[in-house]
């Protein structure tokens, strides 16, 4: 139900106002996300489970983070990290 309706809004605005909300750069970072997904979910680590969050955390942010500034993929954080680099 819930991918009927959102697939129903997508075609309304798509057709109504011919704007496609979603480019090639979302198709990449969902499949990144779920590669993310996948790789940490078949990594565990032998230690606490509080660290092994820790652990998985600290991980999902440097790879998300590098991957999208490397291949440059989203123009927002790219101009996030270039500004924090910068200070």
């Amino acid at each position: 139900a819930i991918v009927l309706y959102n697939t129903t809004k997508l075609v309304y605005v798509w057709q109504k106002f011919e704007i496609m909300p979603f480019s090639k750069e979302t198709g990449k970072i969902l499949a990144l996300i779920i590669f993310t997904a996948a790789l940490l979910y078949a990594l565990q680590f032998p230690f606490h489970p509080i660290l092994n969050i820790l652990l998985k955390s600290v991980f999902i942010l440097l790879l998300y983070v590098g991957v999208i500034y490397r291949f440059r993929i989203s123009e927002d954080i790219i101009k996030a990290l270039t500004n924090w680099k910068k200070r």
